[in-house]
């Protein structure tokens, strides 16, 4: 088995979703082949509100002028969008080096591929189900028994999926067994995925309205790090005297510094004042933070 096999298998289960989908999918909820009644009901009202918003004419330049009203410069230059920025090219940075660089790291330490093909892939299968687990966790410390404050909770995960990287690559640069290494590699991926409940959540958090142009503005600047970090690597490696520590010493700054700025400046409310329809075409304001909001 090898790498034309990969392709044949993901191939083939395209295949099948396809059919799947012809078998089962459906343009709207009550037209699916296995809805119940129940769903159908609790689905309808909400599925005919929206049709009729959508068939409503609107007033073109009553929208453009709202979207016009929309302080950009001060949204995006706000600290709180900034540390979402940071943390998102701080994750980007550690999560694309590892991404890239554990085939070529865990062949250093003796575990060619051939050796130890699910264990490359041990990290990202980990990674997956504790993505899950972690907005479930998230909903535990703000809804549930601990009654964390949003910006609390979204802060507590985002230290975890930082601090844990950092202590895995730090522990990386002096371990020599290549199966104590996968432990630490599979941590440092794994933990990484609750920056999903952290950072990346906080920016439905602070302006839901406009989450889809500034995660559009936050993606861009997390694809730099994907060029650097890998830039990076393969500098120091290829330099006399270039090691493994160095590359993830490096690392571990760039997490810390992310870390340092979303803890700092992070927000759990909407940044932009609501409008009213009496005013609903002036200027919208920043807002600040309120003292019962949290840590």
């Amino acid at each position: 088995i090898w790498w034309p096999s990969i392709f044949y298998v993901f191939g083939s289960v395209g295949f099948v979703w396809a059919a799947l989908m012809a078998a089962f999918g459906a343009s709207h909820p009550a037209a699916h082949a296995c809805i119940s009644a129940a769903e159908r009901e609790a689905i309808e009202p909400h599925a005919r509100d929206l049709r009729t918003e959508r068939e409503t004419p609107r007033e073109t330049s009553l929208t453009s002028q709202l979207w016009r009203s929309i302080p950009w410069l001060e949204l995006t230059c706000s600290p709180a969008f900034l540390s979402i920025c940071a943390a998102h090219f701080s994750h980007n940075w550690g999560q694309y080096l590892l991404l890239s660089w554990i085939p070529k790291y865990l062949t250093h330490l003796g575990l060619t591929l051939d050796r130890g093909g699910l264990l490359y892939a041990l990290p990202f299968i980990c990674a997956a189900l504790l993505d899950n687990a972690a907005a479930w966790i998230a909903d535990e410390l703000l809804l549930q028994r601990l009654h964390f404050s949003l910006r609390a909770t979204r802060k507590t995960m985002q230290a975890v999926a930082m601090l844990v990287p950092m202590a895995c690559l730090l522990s990386l640069s002096w371990t020599t067994d290549p199966y104590v290494a996968v432990g630490f590699l599979t941590a440092a991926v794994s933990f990484g995925s609750l920056s999903h409940s952290g950072y990346s959540a906080n920016i439905i958090d602070i302006a839901p309205q406009l989450a889809g142009p500034l995660m559009g503005i936050v993606n861009t600047i997390g694809t730099v790090p994907g060029v650097l970090a890998n830039w990076f690597a393969g500098y120091v490696l290829s330099q006399p005297g270039g090691s493994w520590a160095q590359v993830f010493a490096v690392s571990v700054l760039v997490y810390a510094t992310g870390l340092v700025a979303f803890l700092r400046y992070a927000q759990g409310h909407e940044l932009l004042r609501p409008c009213s329809p009496a005013r609903s075409v002036e200027p919208r304001e920043l807002t600040t933070a309120t003292a019962s909001e949290g840590i």
